[in-house]
């Protein structure tokens, strides 16, 4: 956020924008929900943002070669975080080179290093499976098809809320607005409540773009068009609608650092009411959370069911679970039905040997 204040013109203005990002960020649900989760998506977060933040601070075109190979091994850590960061650099590398932003040869350079870091793992997974994509994308890819486009489309539309606007968590609210309103009322309330996170989040962003004042650098708008086209990808190509909001987790490396520019910027000329802000976020995080998790709302139902099967199979009897998560990191005797580090549930998933029923009420089971 202060690097993009810098770069916007407010350099008198970064200290309040990156404090403003620090306090949306600890009271981000989104944030802490993929973070704490037990996958990469901690570790992606924090690559990609250094691979932003030195864009930001060295503009792709008064690169020097050295510049192309530091970034390269920065886009290579990324990638080694998660493989699809490589659509990510795709789109940036494509864009930069078409809007003459980055040279070809400095473009090759950055792609040659990112492949020399994911190439290896790549050939590995390939001589172990005999696939090019990891097991995780072979279970949870499958191309959009009409029965599915609705669910895969709202579920990312609110996905990308969440990013913009961290501070309360629109399922954990619609769950606890639910027990409030008459039955049939939620479904007229949910748009509401969407499009007014929504709007507060596009008008902040709006603010800062308002106060872009260096036109010949696009850099990120860049990286707002990579990390947006993963809004695009995941829909189209892959069904677990209840990673999406971690699928677009790189959404929030430019979401929200814009969103804290944008306040800081629009309060500028009112000292009280840009310090007001962090506490206003706070305050409605805390509010959130009591009416929501701290009146029994479950937060991740994961660690639920690792409680059940701990207290009621003993260890010696074998526990097949789809999305098994922590229940299969804390507990031997459970085994991952849904193919990820498992060729055996794989291959029988995609011969139709494995039979799933339940997948349009969303719940799996065999």
């Amino acid at each position: 956020a202060a690097a993009i204040a810098v770069r916007f013109g407010h350099a008198q203005l970064a200290a309040r924008a990156s404090a403003f990002a620090l306090v949306a960020t600890l009271c981000s649900y989104a944030l802490f929900r993929v973070i704490t989760f037990g996958l990469e998506t901690g570790l992606y977060l924090i690559t990609i943002g250094l691979c932003v933040l030195y864009t930001l601070r060295h503009p792709t075109r008064a690169w020097r070669l050295s510049d192309a190979i530091l970034f390269g091994l920065l886009c290579g850590a990324a990638g080694l975080a998660r493989i699809d960061f490589v659509v990510v650099m795709f789109v940036f590398l494509s864009a930069a080179i078409l809007s003459r932003r980055m040279s070809l040869a400095h473009a090759v350079v950055v792609g040659a290093l990112l492949w020399l870091a994911v190439g290896p793992w790549l050939l590995w997974v390939h001589h172990v499976s005999g696939h090019w994509l990891p097991s995780s994308g072979l279970a949870e890819g499958s191309l959009l098809d009409r029965s599915r486009a609705g669910e895969r489309t709202v579920t990312m539309i609110m996905a990308a809320i969440q990013h913009a606007t961290p501070w309360a968590d629109l399922n954990l609210l619609y769950s606890a607005i639910g027990r409030l309103v008459p039955r049939g009322m939620l479904s007229a309330i949910k748009p509401i409540v969407s499009s007014a996170f929504a709007a507060a989040a596009a008008y902040l962003v709006i603010a800062a773009i308002a106060e872009w004042r260096d036109a010949e650098d696009g850099t990120l708008w860049l990286w707002a068009a990579s990390t947006g086209s993963l809004l695009l990808v995941y829909p189209v190509f892959f069904d677990p609608t209840y990673f999406f909001l971690r699928y677009s987790a790189p959404l929030t490396v430019i979401a929200l650092p814009l969103v804290a520019v944008g306040w800081t910027c629009r309060t500028s000329a009112r000292p009280l009411t840009a310090t007001l802000g962090p506490l206003l976020l706070a305050g409605v995080f805390v509010l959130s959370a009591a009416v929501t998790l701290h009146r029994g709302f479950v937060g991740d139902h994961l660690s639920i069911m690792s409680w059940f099967i701990e207290h009621e199979f003993p260890p010696s009897v074998r526990v097949g679970t789809f999305n098994s998560g922590i229940a299969g990191f804390f507990h031997e005797n459970v085994v991952n039905l849904d193919g990820k580090m498992n060729s055996d549930a794989l291959a029988a998933l995609r011969s139709g040997t494995l039979d799933v029923i339940g997948r349009a009420s969303g719940r799996e089971r065999v």
